[in-house]
């Protein structure tokens, strides 16, 4: 027997079960798509033709009556064979011009693209439950010139369409000239006005709270909007190309999105309401001119006017005492004034056209950032109540050329004038309490200051980088001026004169560090302390004082003075940091008289020959002449008593070296080798009148092949000759020495 297919079947069932209800006396009719497994086609009595898909969405696909060239009134069917019409299909009835009269039922939720395209018709009634209304739908009708939109359509029921090279827009080639929105609609749909050259009235009821995206950009022929009481909130460029000059924003509103007002070339004065929180670049590309925050305003919102490049003019109310992050971010204003009562700034001004600022008499303190990065400005209007200059207030500020700071300033914040490049004159009060960290860092045109005598609290002084990599070539310091401070010149690699304070006691840490034309240093005699890295990498430092009341040098303090031949260090000098002079130039050392201790302060100097050692010397600490390659003349004075652990460790052209009998203790590897630098002692002796050799006294000298060892000597202390694996000779008159097993491993 043939098998017949299912849709076969199912096609005789349904043939029985009309049979057997039509014989029955009634008809029952059952929605097509509880049949159809496909597409079905086909046209209704009065002429529309349909699609049933055999997803059971039933569109309206064109009219096939008979009268089709002469109709003038369509009523497009609310269902078709049972199924409800939900779609008009894209040209359904376009180019027919003799209609002049169109029935859309309420169950149509989707129109397609030109699906009305040039109808003759003057009015359009869309459906309650619409959802989607494509691009062209109403092309080419130039009779309709108003259209009501229902109040349930959502956000996105107007859409365009891209293509390359453009977009297509949902209005284009329509003759709709007023645009009513029914009372109870909640958000104005995007793009309304997209394509549209002939609209020039939009009417929006009372119960409107949100305006969406793009919502009249296009409306260039729309020169006047009666915004609702109750909006809320503006999307992102809702009014961009519109032609109104004049736009009232309605109290209630808290949000304004991005370019809302991109290319109104006649809208140039706009007024917030104090309600504004989030306006992110509210304003960028438009043409305003004036902009007024409205009384009761707390702060202008962050970027609210970012780029905006016509605006001249900013009028800000008692109200607001804040401008928020880059408020005016690249806008074109040119000249503001800073109101009394406004006490936080966040670089509002950054990128700006920003040229002068004034100052509200009666404001005590310029705000932190208050003009940072304003790039342009060139004039500081100060007020005479100004007292204290916040963080990084001008920092960036890089037009800037001339700074007189107002004698009632106290205080001047951290980084305050930040990398200001263009600064070439700069005054500052005297008797100023307190100028904090880097306050002019990075002024690089800055040739010559004059520091006053400040009075510092608790004794702190100015702090630290106050001119760090500034392109300062002298810097001079008030007479009175007793400590010079941390930092204060370090990368100022331009610096040639030092002109020093009449008795300071104390050069602080990085006080010149990285100061790389400096030649001169001649360090007043009242300075009795030099801090670490005072002068390190002052690589063009050639001629060097250190006065007689020098006590303490910090560590690294010269270091990198590649320029440095020779140094004399003073009786005083009692403390001494490691690696003061690392990586120096100096090739001869004098040391005074009555320097008892020596630190590592001469570790790694790669050019020092010789050293001249004081007879008060008593000891030589750990690596105190380490790596010093060169070095080839030591006389150990007679006072010696101890010679620390790689004293003179790696020092590969000291040959011959002469050890004390008042020396008691030889650390380990004192003359040793070190890491890839190997020692280069061949000969040592130890002075008559010695009793004892310490332990590891030539330990690592794995280049020693000769040691002298008095009479004197009864005893050789353990591993005094470990590793000196060329030792050849033991030149020693007492043949009966006391050693231990190690002695000479």
């Amino acid at each position: 027997m043939k098998r017949t297919g299912f849709r076969h079947r199912l096609k005789h069932i349904a043939a029985g079960i009309t049979s057997a209800v039509t014989a029955a006396g009634m008809m029952l009719y059952l929605p097509a798509s509880v049949f159809a497994a496909e597409d079905v086609t086909g046209t209704t009595s009065d002429g529309y033709d349909y699609l049933i898909t055999a997803a059971g969405v039933a569109k309206i696909t064109g009219y096939s009556g008979e009268d089709k060239a002469t109709i003038t009134a369509l009523s497009v069917p609310e269902s078709v064979k049972g199924v409800t019409v939900t779609v008009i299909d894209g040209t359904a009835f376009q180019g027919m011009k003799t209609v002049t009269s169109l029935t859309i039922p309420d169950t149509v939720e989707t129109i397609e693209r030109h699906a009305f395209d040039s109808l003759g018709i003057s009015e359009l009634h869309l459906p309650e439950n619409l959802k989607l209304f494509e691009v062209g739908v109403i092309a080419g009708c130039e009779n309709l010139r108003e259209l009501t939109v229902p109040k349930g359509v959502p956000a996105d029921v107007f859409r365009r369409y891209s293509y390359i090279g453009g977009w297509d827009a949902t209005f284009k080639d329509s003759y709709i000239e007023k645009i009513i929105f029914e009372d109870g609609i909640e958000t104005i749909p995007h793009q309304v006005c997209a394509g549209n050259d002939h609209i020039t009235e939009i009417v929006i009821p009372e119960s409107v709270t949100k305006i969406g995206y793009n919502a009249f950009d296009d409306g260039d022929t729309v020169t006047e909007f009666d915004l609702p009481d109750g909006l809320l909130e503006i999307e992102a460029n809702a009014f961009e190309d519109t032609g109104m000059s004049e736009l009232r924003l309605p109290d209630s509103l808290t949000a304004i999105g991005r370019d809302a007002f991109k290319n109104c070339p006649n809208l140039t004065a706009l007024t917030l309401p104090a309600g504004i929180n989030d306006a992110d670049y509210a304003l960028r590309d438009s043409y305003i001119e004036e902009l007024t925050f409205a009384d009761g305003m707390k702060a202008a919102p962050e970027y609210v006017a970012a780029n905006a490049g016509h605006l001249q003019k900013v009028n800000i109310p008692r109200s607001m005492t804040a401008l928020n992050l880059h408020a005016f971010i690249g806008s074109g204003i040119k000249e503001f004034t800073l109101p009394k009562q406004i006490t936080y700034t966040n670089a509002p001004f950054r990128e700006s056209a920003l040229e002068t600022i004034h100052f509200e008499e009666g404001l005590t303190r310029i705000p932190d950032e208050c003009v940072k990065f304003a790039g342009k400005l060139t004039k500081i209007d100060w007020a005479d109540s100004v007292t204290e200059i916040g963080s990084y207030a001008f920092g960036y500020c890089t037009a800037l050329e001339t700074v007189v700071i107002p004698d009632t300033v106290t205080v001047i914040g951290g980084n305050a004038f930040y990398s200001c490049e263009g600064i070439t004159s700069l005054t500052i009060p005297d008797n100023l309490p307190l100028i904090s960290t880097s306050a002019f860092y990075g002024t690089k045109s800055l040739k010559y200051v004059y520091l006053p005598l400040i009075q510092f609290p608790e004794g702190n002084g100015y702090s630290e980088n106050l001119f760090s990599s500034s392109g300062l070539e002298t810097i001079e310091f008030a007479p009175e001026y007793p400590v010079i401070p941390a930092s204060v010149c370090s990368y100022c690699r331009s610096l040639k004169e030092i002109k020093w304070p009449a008795a300071p006691t104390e050069i602080r840490s990085s006080a010149f560090y990285d100061c790389e034309a400096l030649e001169t240093v001649q360090i007043p005699d009242t300075v009795t302390l030099i801090g670490s890295n005072a002068f390190n990498t002052c690589t063009s430092l050639s001629d060097l004082h250190l006065p007689a009341s020098l006590e303490q040098l910090g560590e690294k303090a010269f270091c990198n003075t590649t320029a440095l031949k020779y140094v004399y260090l003073p009786h005083e000098l009692t403390a001494h940091g490691s690696a003061s002079f690392y990586n120096s130039g100096i090739e001869h050392i004098d040391i005074a008289d009555g320097i008892t201790v020596i630190g590592r302060t001469f570790e790694g100097l790669p050019e020092l020959r010789s050293v001249t050692l004081p007879d008060s010397l008593k000891r030589i600490g750990n690596s105190a002449f380490e790596g010093d390659v060169k070095l080839c003349d030591v006389a150990l004075p007679p006072t010696l008593e101890y010679i620390g652990a790689a004293a003179f460790c790696s020092c590969s052209s000291l040959i011959r070296i002469s050890i004390p009998k008042t020396v008691k203790t030889i650390e380990r590897n004192a003359f040793g080798s070190g890491y890839q630098k190997p020692s280069g002692l061949q000969e040592i002796w130890f002075e008559d009148g010695m009793q004892r050799i310490p332990e590891c006294a030539c330990s690592g000298a794995e280049n020693l092949q000769i040691a002298h060892i008095p009479s004197s000597v009864t005893e050789i202390g353990n591993s005094a000759f470990c590793g000196c694996r060329s030792l050849e000779t033991v030149d020693a008159p007492q043949a009966d020495i006391k050693h231990y097993q190690d002695s000479f491993t």
